[in-house]
């Protein structure tokens, strides 16, 4: 009986080690994700400010879906991302330049995470194309996922911060 109980005390001694890493090994895990996750956007904003669509295309999953903030340009996979940008980085964003000023992620599952960002984009060239648009505030949201160890934006749409004119009622209107 004491061999057993010597045995037995010895295999959960043995364990103990393993088990207390278990929680800072997924701690460091997670921030190695969230610090790549962080590279994945600042990639993007890179890509974006030279104007290079081959480059802001790869930051996208090969089966992304994408939507910009007027929900005018909804387009699946990343060489339709990429064609889909061609015009613009070459015409009204041409001179553009992306900020990220905010940045949420949360993660799902250790190969999901939600991307919540605030972004500030300057110098598009306005609709007429004589002048420029002012700033802009966008609040995108995205879903990445890690394959094969690198992190890619599954799903990708955008939302333009647009207030409400002075005066406008938020909730029932009284008659």
């Amino acid at each position: 009986m004491k061999p057993f109980l010597v045995i037995a005390l010895l295999s959960v001694c043995a364990s103990l080690p393993v088990l207390g890493q278990t929680p800072e090994t997924k701690i460091e895990a997670r921030t190695q994700d969230e610090v790549a996750i962080r590279k994945l956007m600042e990639d993007l904003t890179v890509a974006w400010n030279k104007h290079d669509v081959d480059s802001f295309s790869m930051v996208f999953a090969k089966d992304a879906d994408f939507t910009n903030w007027r929900g005018t340009l909804r387009v699946h996979g990343r060489e339709e991302i990429r064609k889909r940008h061609v015009d613009g980085f070459t015409g009204m964003f041409r001179q553009s330049k992306l900020t990220v000023t905010d940045m949420h992620i949360r993660f799902f599952a250790p190969e999901i995470a939600a991307v919540h960002c605030e972004w500030e984009l300057v110098g598009t060239i306005d609709y007429d194309g004589k002048g420029t648009m002012p700033p802009r505030t966008y609040y995108p949201l995205m879903i990445v996922t890690k394959e094969n160890g690198n992190w890619l934006i599954a799903i990708f749409h955008n939302v333009l911060f647009q207030p409400l004119p002075p005066g406008a009622i938020i909730g029932p209107v009284k008659p």
